[in-house]
């Protein structure tokens, strides 16, 4: 039985920010409700370079057999390259055989796509067990942007034909992405092969 008032209120409010916590982790991509709820599928590309190694902050690459980096509350902050543990703070990348990840402010992401516009996803783990994902996107080597579909839009437009495909009402995008899953990825494909910029 609850006899301090102070638990009790710290209770009620645990009660309340439940839903929304879950709500929270379970949003595909963190937009704002006022975004598209989900910004689709990506198929990760194939890879063209099958080598192992880690890209550190001085431009330099280590090359090995198997690099990883382990996540969880209780890892330490490394980055393994053939289980030998890299200073976190000094790596920005790293690829295990063809898979690039690359050092968000949250973690590492691995990406999806790679051109004038590249995508990495981070996979998270939110309150329960509920599997959810950060989509991060990169434009022109510039700084990782965590965004929703208005965010991506805005990235779109010096190519106009990706720009017109996701200037699109809310709904009309839910309709697009129920039935064609991939269709955020085709659209930035579209963009990195865009005859505008080049």
């Amino acid at each position: 039985m609850i006899t301090n008032n102070a638990t009790l209120q710290r209770y009620v409010l645990l009660i309340l920010l439940i839903p929304s916590l879950i709500n929270f982790s379970c949003s595909s991509a963190y937009a704002p409700s006022s975004e598209p709820a989900s910004t689709g599928l990506f198929k990760a590309e194939k890879a063209t370079d099958e080598r192992t190694f880690v890209v550190m902050k001085d431009g330099s690459i280590i090359e090995g057999d198997k690099s990883f980096a382990p996540e969880g509350l209780l890892q330490k902050k490394v980055v393994r390259l053939d289980g030998k543990p890299i200073a976190y703070d000094q790596v920005v990348a790293f690829q295990n055989k063809g898979t690039y990840y690359a050092k968000t402010q949250d973690g590492f992401a691995k990406r999806l796509i790679s051109g004038r516009i590249s995508v990495y996803r981070r996979y998270v783990t939110g309150p329960g067990g509920a599997n959810a994902y950060a989509d991060y996107y990169q434009k022109e080597n510039g700084a990782f942007e965590l965004m929703g579909m208005e965010g991506v839009k805005m990235l779109l437009k010096d190519c106009q034909k990706a720009y017109d495909m996701v200037n699109i009402s809310v709904s009309e995008h839910n309709k697009i992405i129920r039935k064609q899953p991939y269709f955020v990825q085709s659209v930035i494909e579209i963009y990195n092969n865009c005859g505008e910029w080049k």
